[in-house]
């Protein structure tokens, strides 16, 4: 809209950093010479508020920056601490039970600046000395009060790779064989004491939600057939996301099957190269259908992460 805007209110004045306004003129060519370049810090007095700019990158594109009035104490906040999911009536989150948008955030989060974890940090470290009594982004509530902190505390906790003690077990299967081997795994994860165990099928769950999970647990377990001398395609998927993304501090079990040429195990153990998790144990292999011991180590492999999981702080 900011073309049409621009064509009924020419005098109207833009204003942004330099990267933004390089984006107005490359995107819609309405650039004009008299659009109020701002820089980090910088304030725009508006009579009875007064703006004051931060520059945040890559929070989550480059010209990213929040505009902070300074009388109300109100930062508004871009993408920064928003969430999926629309508003059920309300807009404060003290008028709703706001507890249900704090999942959403985290899904949020995990896929879309997911990989930004530095950039977060960074952002949070210029805005930790600022008062904010509001943030009002652009997807969810306004967060006010403890609103305010812990939304701060969950963008702290993402992006430094905080996690809690759980395992998430992802696999893709053709036919119910992977499927038998995940379901192993995250048996022997709960008999080594593990409480908090989510099993995704990746040819059902949606991806965000998958990485929401990952971030969230500690223990990471995938598990995929050899699908024409290749991972299953939705696995690799999912390997893919995961290399793209700042995931810290987890431990990781892989197991991969075949039926005639052996591929997926080997794909599985090289695919740790990008994502940099603690390995528990060899990658599990078996051929064909799973035997007795197939499913007998898939456990032992299960306890051994549940086990890594619990043993770390």
């Amino acid at each position: 809209s900011i073309a049409l805007i621009r064509k009924y209110y020419p005098d109207m004045k833009l204003v942004g950093n330099k990267k933004t306004l390089e984006m107005v003129e490359g995107y819609y060519g309405v650039r004009h010479e008299d659009d109020v370049e701002v820089k980090n810090g910088n304030t725009l007095p508006l009579g009875r508020h007064e703006l004051q700019f931060t520059l945040v990158p890559m929070l989550h594109w480059p010209e990213t920056m929040v505009s902070y009035d300074i009388p109300t104490k109100i930062l508004f906040s871009g993408d920064a601490f928003g969430c999926f999911g629309a508003l059920d009536g309300a807009v404060l989150d003290r008028d709703m039970d706001a507890g249900k948008y704090i999942p959403e955030m985290e899904r949020y989060y995990a896929a879309i600046l997911g990989k930004y974890g530095t950039s977060v940090q960074q952002a949070l470290k210029k805005l930790a000395n600022i008062p904010i009594d509001a943030i009002c982004s652009t997807h969810g509530p306004v967060w006010t009060g403890n609103g305010v902190r812990n939304a701060i505390a969950v963008y702290n906790r993402l992006s430094t790779g905080e996690n809690e003690p759980g395992v998430v077990v992802c696999y893709g299967s053709m036919y119910g064989n992977t499927q038998r081997m995940a379901e192993a795994i995250a048996r022997g994860a709960s008999e080594a004491g593990v409480k908090k165990i989510i099993v995704h099928n990746l040819s059902v769950s949606q991806p965000s939600f998958v990485l929401a999970d990952i971030f969230r647990y500690r223990g990471l377990a995938i598990g995929s057939p050899t699908y024409n001398g290749q991972l299953f395609p939705v696995v690799g998927d999912l390997i893919r996301r995961l290399s793209e993304r700042d995931v810290k501090h987890h431990v990781l079990a892989l197991f991969g099957g075949f039926t005639w040429g052996s591929a997926a195990a080997r794909l599985l153990t090289e695919s740790n190269d990008s994502l940099k998790m603690q390995p528990v144990g060899d990658t599990l292999e078996w051929k064909q259908s799973p035997k007795a011991d197939d499913l007998n180590h898939a456990r032992e492999l299960g306890r051994a992460l549940g086990k890594a999981v619990l043993s770390q702080p």
